[in-house]
């Protein structure tokens, strides 16, 4: 366990600890140190690595943080975003240039920002779908980025963006060791272990099967969709001609979240979840009987569809299941060879709808839509961008690119001695402030 000083120097910089420390209140104060572990699926896993052993650019700041901790930790003026690494963000007129004042020395953000939106990260898969391409020079007073058209949320963009600096933890194999170099100062455990789940540990994704610990949940749900290819499209194996309710009533996502994920969720009829967007009509139709589903033999040259999903989804496994079914009963066989249909559950990484429309369109091949570029996606007003993210999603929903079918709540299972655990918009859990409230 590392020295209680340590500990006490680290909650007074978050704001934890205000005035002088008697030992009547060092009692009552946590003890730093010990060990916490975390089972996570891979992809998360690799995310929460990252996400503690280097430098974020910017981060927003959290709803109801105390201003003591926005101070120790480089608040952006009066903007909610805080950085280790800059110290002032300013826009042109029309947003279509950018100038970012490093802490200091250019060469750790300017590394950052390139290697973000050159290498497939999220901003710059989101930007290559929008058909911008950015420019970043350095000179003597900082970095200047620019865009060849206005694009407003730069700093929800540059949230995805992490430096190759030391950070409150080093990785070391799938362990994270706290260290007293990193910006920021260190954390207050002495390490982070992840394992592979279904393994027991501290911290696990949530399991409705399996409840554990304390739920924190993220501020928008997953979306559990189809994706069609262009040759599903025209072929229309799944009938959307008839109707999409009609395709969901047959479907019963309902029913399928109910079995497979403890009923924590809803069926959906728009793309975007209540965190990105605010309730809205959106066309419907009367329910109707669901006929009985057959399981008829079919001809050695009947017509196939390839569906591809995650196999280690519960949830996505049963509603393919459910899908092939339906195919069947409408006389296609489910084997390479034939139009794709991919059932995807969608995490939004950013809570701004544009932004994490087009991180999906910048992953999801069948989504890039080129008319994308002429859509006020990255307009520096915020009620703009959500007007073209609610035409956007309406143009993919009627063309068949994509059927949203349901909403699934995320969460994390949290022991409940452990305290101080946050979560990002994407479901990554950060401990550079947890804590065990109970000696360990």
């Amino acid at each position: 366990m590392k020295p209680r000083a340590r500990g006490l120097i680290a909650l007074a910089a978050a704001g934890l600890l205000v005035g002088p420390v008697g030992s009547s209140v060092a009692r009552r104060l946590p003890a730093p140190g010990g060990s916490v572990t975390l089972a996570l699926p891979g992809d998360l896993a690799d995310r929460v690595l990252a996400a503690h052993s280097r430098v974020p650019l910017v981060e927003p700041v959290e709803p109801g943080e105390a201003a003591t901790t926005r101070l120790a930790r480089g608040q952006l003026g009066d903007e909610p975003w805080r950085s280790h690494l800059l110290t002032e963000v300013r826009a042109s007129d029309d947003s279509s240039r950018w100038e970012l004042v490093p802490a200091g020395g250019t060469s750790s953000g300017e590394a950052a920002v390139r290697d973000c939106w050159g290498t497939g990260g999220g901003p710059g898969r989101g930007l290559a779908a929008a058909a911008i391409t950015p420019t970043v020079s350095a000179g003597r007073s900082g970095l200047t980025v620019r865009f060849d058209r206005p694009v407003g949320p730069l700093l929800t963009l540059l949230s995805g963006c992490l430096a190759e600096l030391p950070a409150a933890f080093a990785a070391q194999d799938q362990t994270l060791v706290s260290r007293g170099d990193g910006l920021g100062g260190p954390g207050l455990l002495d390490e982070i272990v992840l394992t592979d789940p279904p393994a027991v540990a501290d911290i696990s994704l949530g399991d409705p099967v399996r409840p554990a610990g304390t739920a924190l949940s993220t501020r928008a749900p997953d979306v559990v969709m189809l994706v069609q290819d262009e040759r599903a499209r025209r072929s229309d194996p799944l009938g959307l001609g008839e109707g999409v309710q009609r395709l969901r009533e047959l479907i019963a996502p309902d029913v399928l979240l109910a079995v497979f994920w403890g009923g924590r969720g809803s069926p959906a009829r728009g793309l975007l979840p209540g965190g990105l967007a605010p309730s809205r009509p959106l066309p419907s139709s009367e329910p109707g009987a669901v006929p009985t589903l057959a399981l008829d033999p079919l001809p050695s040259d009947a017509p196939r569809v390839e569906l591809l999903f995650d196999d280690d989804d519960p949830l996505v496994v049963g509603t393919v299941e459910r899908i092939a079914l339906l195919l069947r009963n409408r006389g296609y066989a489910v084997g390479p060879g034939g139009p794709t249909i991919e059932v995807l559950r969608w995490r939004p990484e950013s809570l701004d709808p544009a932004v994490a429309l087009l991180s999906l369109a910048g992953s999801v091949g069948d989504l890039a839509d080129p008319s994308l570029a002429d859509e006020a996606l990255l307009d520096p007003d915020a009620d703009r961008r959500l007007e073209a993210a609610l035409t956007v999603e309406r143009r993919w929903m009627d063309e068949g690119r994509v059927v949203p079918l349901m909403f699934a709540d995320r969460w994390i299972s949290v022991d409940p001695d452990l305290r101080g655990v946050r979560l990002r918009p994407d479901g990554v859990p950060l401990l550079h402030d947890a804590w065990w409230g109970a000696p360990r």
